[in-house]
């Protein structure tokens, strides 16, 4: 079989129905560059290791390998001609890579000098047995900076996103889809017509929730069209155990567990983090821990405990460290619950009130989203961030995150529902917000954050911003 790159069947190099990505949102996100051009994306996944799409450094009429001399990578910005540019010293491209087939379409470049956490963070590769993330159905999320419609041929000067669903290998090898051109042990469709990858946008990654973080499933490689319905985008499979391993044995990785996700405040929480590296077996032989996420680290060791004084959701990071440049990152989420509230006795006699008319109230349901964020998020210039975890049941549609003092709002931002998945949200105070905040004792206000769509409140969440 071969596979033909020209009007029908293209590498993929695009977003379509995207919207712009937020600053830090994506911190793995690299533009791979040749001749000073952003040509294709792709994902740190240690700080020494850049993974991306073979058939972005190879002639695709010959089949030769391009040098690594002629490439590089951004990093920290949004903006694909932004950032800091970083030199590679080697790449291994995979040695199943063939051309003509797009069979194993995956190259591991090697950074000249490792990148600083400030700069970039790595993304976690799934694992080959974590099937059940990457089932048909489930919405993937695609990034890039690719063309927004098929056939643009410029692209997109900002990083953009989107989900779209993954599909069944059944749905890929029907004859109205890519039949047998497309292999199941090596590649994975994602797409339903509405949102996708597009020419630009090749070797970025597609991305799965975990319940909590975004894991790297898979990388942009070929499809034909952008956006058709029946003609998914094809990504490389890196949860086929094969590919799997193949990054595995070459990547200093590292996982981190806790004991109790979902401990009270005041209670001692037991971690553990585990690393390996492909080379050493021994190599990583420190473990320091920042349980806060505030860049100071709180522990070292393998299995350290932590206790949260007050309730909130937070991430504890893990680096391992041994005698060399290698490092590998890991995290986890924890969710300090809030004390249980005690409800007073009624006061009799009870006031009896009218009901409100039918659709003037939100309509609460707790727990289809989940406001991730540190303790007392700092206000920079009226703005400060935050992730909401949707549920995979949240109502589709534009998400409303409000801020209240009391019953006036004070700040709101707009995003799109991420079913399954967390998305990082700026907001942004009002004048009257700033001004309350500047005003307040210590410079700090103690708020309510609400997530509602329409009428329908998805979540809430007590907490104090700071200057």
């Amino acid at each position: 079989m071969t596979l033909s790159l020209g009007a029908s069947a293209q590498a993929r190099e695009r977003i379509v129905n995207g919207q712009p990505a937020s600053a830090g949102e994506y911190p793995a996100q690299g533009a791979l560059i040749r001749n000073n051009t952003q040509i294709c994306g792709g994902t740190l996944v240690s700080n020494r290791f850049f993974l991306t799409a073979a058939h972005c450094v190879t002639n695709l009429t010959t089949g030769s390998i391009f040098a690594t001399s002629l490439y590089s990578v951004r990093f920290g910005s949004l903006d694909r001609d932004e950032g800091q540019e970083l030199t590679f010293s080697t790449k291994e491209v995979h040695t199943g890579w063939d051309f003509q087939d797009f069979d194993n379409d995956a190259v591991l470049f090697t950074l000249s000098t490792p990148v600083s956490p400030a700069l970039a963070e790595p993304l976690r590769v799934i694992e080959a047995d974590e099937t059940d993330l990457w089932v048909p159905g489930k919405q993937a999320t695609l990034i890039g900076w690719g063309d927004t419609f098929d056939g643009q041929n410029f692209g997109s000067d900002v990083l953009l996103e989107t989900t779209a669903p993954l599909r069944s290998d059944v749905d890929c090898e029907a004859d109205s889809a890519y039949g047998s051109e497309f292999h199941r042990d090596t590649m994975v469709c994602v797409g339903n017509g509405t949102s996708d990858t597009c020419q630009g946008d090749s070797g970025g990654p597609m991305m799965v929730s975990d319940g909590a973080f975004l894991v790297l499933a898979g990388l942009t490689s070929w499809g034909i069209g952008c956006a058709d319905p029946a003609k998914p985008g094809v990504y490389t499979r890196l949860g086929a155990p094969a590919l799997n391993a193949w990054v595995r044995d070459r990547v200093p990785m590292a996982r981190a567990s806790v004991a109790d996700a979902s401990p009270n405040p005041g209670q001692a929480v037991s971690f553990s983090a585990t690393a390996t590296h492909p080379d050493i077996p021994a190599y990583f032989t420190g473990f320091e821990w920042d349980f806060d996420s505030d860049g100071t680290p709180d522990a070292t060791g393998a299995n350290p405990s932590h206790t949260y004084p007050a309730a909130g959701n937070f991430v504890a990071r893990v680096t391992a460290t041994g005698a060399g440049q290698d490092t590998a990152v890991a995290k986890v989420a924890v969710n300090v619950a809030a004390p249980p509230v005690v409800t007073p006795p009624p006061i009799p006699p009870p006031i009896v009130t009218a009901p409100a008319p039918p659709g003037t109230e939100p309509t609460p349901r707790a727990g289809l989203a989940t406001i991730l964020t540190l303790n007392r998020p700092q206000v920079r210039r009226g703005r400060f961030k935050m992730r909401i975890n949707f549920a995979k049941n949240a109502p589709a549609g534009n998400a409303f995150v409000e801020v209240f003092r009391g019953k006036k709002k004070i700040g709101s931002v707009r995003a799109r529902v991420r079913r399954g998945g967390t998305r990082q949200v700026t907001v942004k105070l009002t004048k009257a917000g700033r001004k309350l905040l500047r005003n307040s004792e210590r410079k700090r206000l103690r708020v309510k954050i609400q997530v509602r769509v329409k009428r329908q409140v998805l979540g809430t969440k007590t907490l104090t911003i700071r200057l």
